[in-house]
């Protein structure tokens, strides 16, 4: 993947935030006055037209604004991706949820809701291979990506196999926090996917948030982080 010159890292990093927050395309003129940059609209436009040449950004329908591609998101997380410490009563929420006196495995059930919760997404846990917990699957189907009932249809395939695909992904998490979007998360290409390994007891579990690609991936990252590192306490 190409590096962006400034203006154009610039603008497309707007472009993400705006998006991810309203769901809806980006216009120049927004960009112009949020960006800070001094040159005109016809300018923003052009480089907007350009990101959208190099595959970044996207035109949906006859909008004048512009939607982040799955290029776009990858360039955003390879790049910009910023993962603010939680506040302290997420902390604190996130600890009530993974109390230590319950077993391992409830645990890993409790940290899976209370990140659900917390992230509005869904959220998923694998505890070995072909034995897969998810919860949160209302918030998933609230989001605007998903009241089309050809993309409903899509997702609930994905759940149908969802333990087939922890199966072949499961032994691949790596400890840290990854981040998968689009054809590179197996869960589905319409999906983003923030994951990473769990404690569990002598060994480990998998534990993620799964969302529509346009998904806070800034928020979900932290927030995974938190709940590993309270479940490592």
């Amino acid at each position: 993947m190409e590096t962006l010159d400034s203006r154009k890292e610039i603008l497309l990093k707007l472009t993400v935030r705006r998006y991810v927050k309203s769901a809806e395309p980006v216009g120049s003129a927004w960009l112009a006055e949020a960006s800070g940059l001094d040159v005109s609209s016809a300018t923003i436009r052009n480089e907007l037209a350009e990101l959208e040449d190099l595959g970044y950004l996207l035109q949906p329908h006859t909008s004048a604004g512009r939607a982040p591609s799955e290029k776009g998101y990858r360039y955003y997380v390879a790049h910009f991706l910023e993962k603010k410490p939680p506040k302290e009563e997420v902390v604190e929420a996130m600890s009530d949820a993974v109390h230590e006196s319950f077993e391992d495995a409830e645990r890993l059930r409790r940290a899976a809701k209370a990140l659900a919760e917390l992230a509005q997404e869904s959220a998923l846990v694998g505890f070995a291979p072909r034995n897969v917990y998810y919860t949160g699957l209302s918030n998933l189907f609230a989001k605007p990506e998903f009241r089309q009932y050809g993309q409903v249809a899509s997702m609930s395939k994905v759940l149908d196999h969802l333990d087939e695909t922890m199966e072949k992904m499961f032994p691949q998490v790596p400890p840290s926090v990854s981040i998968l979007i689009g054809s590179q998360n197996p869960f589905g290409p319409e999906c983003g996917l923030v994951i990473a390994r769990a404690p569990m007891g002598d060994s480990y579990g998998v534990l993620g948030l799964l969302g529509p690609m346009r998904m806070d991936y800034d928020a979900g990252a932290a927030l995974l982080e938190t709940a590993i590192r309270t479940l490592k306490r």
